[in-house]
């Protein structure tokens, strides 16, 4: 029997029937609305319904949690009542906010956003197509909620805690000096670095940047996102993004030569 990595490649290749085994066995229902793992986001924004159980459910309600101990109790399997009630009010928001997008809509960007993926999968050593999936499509499920719902509001500027998709290796600046480890990395190791960490509120050593330059060292270094990828979360090219990201580091590197 194939694998499903294997099936993943032939969808690559134009095999329509691998393209509908994947889709079913990730729980796409023709006349009904999805189960399985597809199911299980499509409850979730529509009903609210989770099970904290499942690890992946937690992780995607950690991307709107901006409490740093409200999310690192959610990495545990069971939590208490006041963690469970969070997460709880946390799936109804946004399923509330999601009503602005229609049900078959919603349905179809969660597809989508599947078979995305199954367009980009590469294989990796000790890398499935299952947990290429499990460590991304919450990510893709984010872009779409970012697009459609949350395009105009502030509250949606979530703590990203974890990605693993492809390393664009031309992209990426190693810096060689000592300081990297000395200054650099000690403060891009907090998990504090959200929207007021972009606004302003940082260490003197990120004061000289931008706004936007702070976006792209958080998530380079701290996210770990490539250029590429960078560049399509906030709609520039990927050369603008690397530009961005070595004029800042240009600026760090002065700001620790003056002090």
């Amino acid at each position: 029997m194939k694998e499903l990595s294997e099936w993943a490649e032939e969808a690559q290749n134009g095999n329509e029937e691998a393209t509908c085994l994947l889709l079913e066995k990730y729980g796409f229902r023709k006349d009904s609305a999805p189960v399985g793992y597809l199911g299980k986001y499509y409850r979730l924004l529509v009903y609210g319904k989770i099970d904290l159980r499942d690890k992946d459910t937690r992780r995607f309600l950690q991307l709107y949690i901006p409490e740093v101990d409200v999310r690192r109790k959610l990495t545990n399997r069971f939590q208490d009542y006041q963690t469970t009630l969070y997460a709880q009010q946390t799936a109804d928001y946004l399923s509330e906010k999601s009503k602005l997008l229609p049900l078959e809509d919603l349905q179809q960007e969660l597809i989508g956003a599947f078979l995305e993926l199954v367009h980009r999968y590469t294989p990796k050593p000790h890398v499935s197509f299952e947990g290429y999936t499990y460590n991304t499509y919450r990510f893709k499920v984010y872009e779409i909620l970012r697009k459609y719902v949350f395009k105009y509001e502030a509250f949606h500027n979530p703590e990203l805690l974890y990605l693993d998709e492809f390393e664009d290796k031309g992209s990426i600046i190693e810096p060689q000096e000592a300081w990297f480890d000395r200054f650099y990395a000690s403060e891009l190791k907090r998990e504090e670095l959200g929207i007021f960490w972009i606004n302003g509120r940082c260490g003197s050593l990120f004061k000289p940047l931008s706004v936007f330059e702070r976006i792209v060292i958080r998530d380079h270094e701290f996210y770990g996102l490539t250029d590429g990828e960078i560049a399509k979360r906030y709609g520039y090219h990927i050369n603008t993004v690397h530009k961005t990201r070595h004029r800042a580091m240009q600026k760090i590197k002065r700001e620790l030569s003056v002090n």
